[in-house]
């Protein structure tokens, strides 16, 4: 015949099976944790790489505006100077044609006194008696 059981045995094991469960479930959820932890830290780190890609990224797209504000007044400045050596250079050219006008004027002038000398010799000549 069998033995009768021990409710008091059945029951004490049937405990320790649930606090075997319990604790499974425990370390479980705590190994879960730590992964989800782990997870947390690592979206942190990525925010705060985020963050600072875009702030260096807004401070990129700052200078390049700044560099391209300072290259407009460049070109700006570069054409006022062509406008300036344009007038200078008309001035020039204009300067150049009234020195050549007065270089002629001076030539003709200068023509004009060599005939009127020769003349004058030929004059003095004609009036020296001849010995």
């Amino acid at each position: 015949m069998a033995e009768p059981r021990n409710a008091g045995d059945d029951l004490g094991g049937r405990m320790k099976l649930i606090a075997s469960m319990v604790d499974s479930k425990l370390f479980f959820h705590k190994d879960a944790i730590a992964e989800y932890m782990d997870i947390k830290k690592l979206v942190g780190d990525l925010a705060e790489e985020k963050e600072m890609m875009e702030q260096e990224r807004h401070g990129s797209k700052e200078e390049l505006d700044a560099a391209n504000r300072e290259l407009l007044r460049a070109k700006q400045r570069i054409a006022e100077a062509m406008e300036e050596l344009a007038a200078a250079k008309q001035q020039l050219g204009a300067k150049c044609r009234e020195l050549e006008q007065k270089s002629d004027e001076l030539e003709d002038l200068r023509r004009k006194k060599k005939i009127q000398e020769s003349k004058t010799d030929a004059g003095v000549h004609q009036q020296q008696p001849h010995h």
